[in-house]
């Protein structure tokens, strides 16, 4: 009786299930499951570390099955561990992590971004992983003997001051002799002399800077124009590769490939994918490139890409698959499941008769083998409530993905950054059809650079460009390209999208005369999505995404993304389904203020609230005509009422739960 009235207070040791990416820290390890499995990702490490060429694995599981919770354990033995890379001699190796969630156009931005991620968090020695490859190859050149970071840190001391620390930085540059961008190596000599730090990480991500902070930073204000965005992002990536030198081995490991389709049917994603690292493998010396897929995507993977090039994903010995648990492991899993509940163990110790997975039944956990790991979890967990007189509660599937989806949008409303929203609305409306009753096809125009997509309904088609260029010089030159694009037969209405945080100002003269030219002179519609109809977009392509990799998982089983598609036609937050409608509909009939709204947006950027005679004053514009603007604009400005009328800047409120 007393050990039932322990239990009753006692947490469920088997709640999670799912291992939402690899650098989850707080997740149980059992290291005899998929032991052999971990140890052919190791022997990969030491070959490339050892031969000085790249390998690449691939890994197959059912959902459930643990392939990220593989990556997991890697991950933590590489960089958790105390004696993580020490020693001069020692083989380092540094980990990105990236999940596909992205569009098959945009998969070199999106690896891009991650490496610069990654390499940016830091490690058991405190320092980041990107310092740590710098420090070490600097050590190399110069032939330092001691430990490398131990070096660096005693170098940085040494040469405090900001001029003597830059030039010895670029002396250090000089001795690696590498031949990378001469952008990428002054954001780094920026990064590590701890200057216009922000900046230069934002660099390294990929964003689009203005023109005054590239300057500021000493950068080529060309980017993003002479040389196309994927292109320059497959060179840093690459750059970064070479810079580590044989010294130093990437663990690179992609999950929720099956994110990149647009359906089940799609090839151009996993093709994306496969072209992406084969590129890596042919052109880097140093690199462990791990991929993990769905096992009934093997087919899928193999008809997307050239025999070539899939046998150089799976060049390192045979695939791995990951096999659902026998009973030995099962027994383990559910064993340090139980361990980790301090109390529970404390009965147990207490009390020795009590069976090895005490209060669970070795025989019932045994009968559900073999099994794969989410599920055998879920099953335990309802095992541990019967063994204390109570239930798991069910949730309906509709309940569950409310909850999910209003989560998610919560979080991405308060992750919501500028520099990613391009992707954010690819993505996202490449997957219109799966949230939206109308057959919509969406497709790209290989020869119009600017046209992002091609949306093809009914009732034609329409060009979408997503024009997020935060250099109001690179703005200029794309609005006048989209000029004489907009004129092409193949489209009937084009649509202009732009994040509203990033205003055009009233200086770039150019800019604004072309955006005029092409709302005036052609069917072209420009939009300012809400941050909150950004971010509903960008919780939804997450929720399909998690659900198209089998990450989506209700009580033990992933829920199949045509349930999720079939939910979201009923229930897609009034916030997305008004800027579908925008993007939809016809060129509206732009009033004479458009203009101005770019006017106030960029006076209330900084200030957030401002006396309205104070902006009538400087723009020179009448009061009532600056009020008729603001009115129109509900979803960027706001009016309080008062002695003196103010106006400011809306910020996102939290999401109306969906109910």
């Amino acid at each position: 009786m007393d050990r039932l009235k322990s239990l009753k207070s006692m947490p469920n040791p088997f709640e999670s299930t799912v291992v939402k990416d690899a650098w989850q820290q707080d997740t149980i390890d059992v290291p005899v499951i998929h032991q052999a499995q971990f140890q052919s990702c190791q022997r990969l490490i030491e070959s490339v570390s050892q031969n000085g060429t790249t390998e690449s694995l691939l890994i197959f599981g059912e959902t459930g099955s643990g392939k990220t919770h593989l990556l997991r354990r890697l991950r933590a033995q590489l960089l958790d561990s105390e004696n993580f890379n020490e020693g001069p001699t020692s083989s380092r190796a540094l980990f990105i992590y990236m999940k596909l969630q992205t569009s098959p156009r945009m998969i070199w931005r999106a690896l891009r971004r991650q490496f610069a991620t990654d390499l940016l968090r830091s490690t058991s020695r405190k320092i980041s992983q990107l310092e740590t490859l710098l420090a070490t190859r600097f050590a190399q050149e110069l032939g330092i003997s001691s430990d490398p970071i131990d070096w660096w840190l005693d170098f940085r001391q040494q040469h405090s001051s900001m001029d003597s620390l830059r030039d010895h930085i670029s002396d250090l540059f000089e001795e690696l002799n590498t031949n990378i961008s001469y952008n990428l190596r002054v954001a780094l000599t920026l990064l590590l002399m701890g200057h216009h730090r922000a900046d230069a990480k934002a660099w390294l991500r990929g964003d689009m800077l203005p023109d005054a902070i590239l300057e500021a930073m000493g950068l080529s204000s060309h980017q993003h124009e002479e040389v196309e965005l994927e292109d320059e992002a497959k060179m840093c990536v690459l750059h970064l590769c070479s810079l580590a030198g044989r010294s130093t081995c990437f663990v690179i490991c992609f999950d929720q490939i099956e994110a990149l389709q647009q359906n089940i049917n799609d090839r151009a994603g996993l093709s994306a994918f496969g072209n992406m690292v084969v590129t890596l493998y042919h052109n880097t010396t140093n690199l462990s490139l791990i991929s993990c897929i769905q096992t009934t995507l093997q087919h899928e993977l193999k008809e997307a890409l050239h025999e070539s090039d899939y046998q150089k994903l799976s060049a390192f010995g045979k695939n791995i698959f990951l096999q659902t648990l026998k009973w030995e492991d099962a027994f383990e899993l559910v064993k340090a499941r139980l361990q980790a509940s301090h109390d529970l163990w404390e009965l147990h110790k207490s009390d020795p008769s009590l069976g090895g997975l005490w209060p669970l039944s070795e025989a019932e956990v045994q009968k559900l083998c073999p099994i794969p790991a989410r599920k055998l979890i879920w099953n335990c967990r309802e095992l541990f409530e019967k063994a204390r007189n109570k239930q798991v509660p069910i949730i309906p599937v509709e309940e569950f993905l409310r909850n999910s989806l209003n989560e998610s949008l919560e979080s991405c409303l308060a992750d919501s950054n500028p520099a990613q929203t391009t992707e954010v609305l690819e993505h996202g409306l490449l997957q219109l059809e799966d949230f939206t009753t109308e057959n919509w096809e969406v497709s790209k125009l290989e020869d119009l650079r600017d046209v992002d997509l091609l949306l093809s309904g009914k009732d034609g088609n329409i060009g979408v460009s997503f024009c997020n260029e935060a250099s109001m010089n690179s703005l200029c030159r794309r609005l006048k390209r989209l000029r004489d694009q907009a004129k092409d037969k193949r489209f009937q209405k084009l649509a202009i999208l732009r994040d509203p945080r990033i205003p055009i100002t009233p200086t770039a003269k150019a800019a604004n005369q072309y955006r005029k030219e092409l709302l005036e002179k052609t069917s072209t519609n420009f939009l300012t999505p809400s941050l909150e109809a950004i971010a509903a977009l960008d919780a939804i392509r997450k929720l399909l995404s998690d659900s198209k990799a089998g990450d989506l998982s209700l009580q033990g089983e992933s829920i199949e993304p045509d349930k999720v598609k079939s939910w979201l036609l009923d229930n897609l937050p009034f916030e997305l389904d008004d800027f579908l409608k925008d993007v939809l509909s016809a060129p509206m009939i732009y009033p004479p203020h458009y203009e101005l709204v770019e006017k106030i947006a960029e006076l209330v950027e900084d200030q957030y609230l401002l006396d309205l005679t104070t902006v009538a004053n400087h723009l020179k514009e009448s009061i009532t005509t600056l009020q008729n603007c603001i009115d129109k604009h509900p979803q960027r400005f706001g009016l309080l009422d008062g002695k003196a009328k103010v106006v400011y800047q809306l910020v996102p409120e939290n999401f109306k739960t969906i109910n």
